[in-house]
């Protein structure tokens, strides 16, 4: 049986709204982290597909209303219609997975340059975009390569991976990775960050920077660039992503 009467600790604790439902909170005046805004990183893999779904439902019930299945031919128009929409809601499955293979081509063809000095010509235009733009950044570094498609460890971690490659660059010893995504991310600072840390444990000489290098597949707006952020602030981020992984994969197994 519940206490006919509760005594909580006072405190001073504000909530702040901007929006329905959004806002902040604030103790003794100072902004505090939402508990709902934390576990907004928990993954909702099933969250992906339910806008596209939706959408799909929606057009489909437009048409329905618009376009009346009088004749053969309205009927038949409906129908491609309503395939064309349906395609549309997976369209990017098809584009993520092209995309993927591209960018397996241009790795392949990088690593064997970097390994043997072999140049390998792609059959494929946006793999020799990607092609072209290394080569064009090579002719402006000096860069003697130690490693190329390296499978790393951390014994210490229990992670594993495959670094793109790293050399010398410029006089300094680099980790260098490429990437043919569409933009930069911030998890890609922490990937170098990871590779480095189990570099460094399987005996690899101290790194002092690190770099990517993002090829874009139409041949325009290639980018470099210097990871800025500290390694030990970014090895620390991803050994703490590294945890909640865990954590979520041991929840998911029954495990924790």
């Amino acid at each position: 049986m519940l206490p006919t009467t509760i005594q909580l600790k006072p405190l001073n604790l504000v909530f702040e709204e901007t929006t329905q439902g959004a806002g902040t909170y604030y103790l003794d005046g100072k902004a505090v982290d939402r508990i709902s805004d934390v576990l907004n990183i928990y993954p909702k893999p099933w969250l992906l597909a339910w806008p596209p779904k939706e959408m799909e439902k929606y057009i489909h019930a437009k048409l329905d209303e618009l376009l009346p299945r009088h004749t053969i031919l309205t009927n038949v128009l409906h129908q491609q219609i309503k395939q064309i929409v349906t395609d549309g809601k997976s369209a990017w499955r098809v584009k993520r997975d092209k995309s993927a293979d591209i960018g397996t081509q241009a790795h392949d063809i990088l690593s064997v340059f970097i390994k043997t000095g072999q140049r390998v010509v792609p059959k494929n235009a946006q793999v020799q975009n990607c092609v072209d733009r290394f080569f064009d950044w090579l002719k402006e570094n000096k860069v003697e390569w130690l490693l190329s498609e390296q499978k790393v460890a951390s014994m210490e971690h229990g992670f594993a991976g495959t670094c793109d490659a790293a050399g010398i660059l410029n006089g300094k010893v680099a980790l260098i990775d490429f990437k043919t995504s569409n933009q930069m991310s911030d998890s890609f600072d922490l990937q170098t960050a990871a590779y480095q840390l189990a570099l460094e444990e399987m005996g690899f000489p101290k790194i002092e920077e690190r770099w990517i290098l993002r090829f874009p597949k139409e041949g325009e707006d290639f980018e470099v660039k210097k990871v800025r952020s500290l390694y030990e602030s970014d090895k620390h981020h991803f050994l703490c992503i590294l945890a909640h992984y865990r954590c979520l994969k041991g929840k998911k197994n029954g495990t924790r």
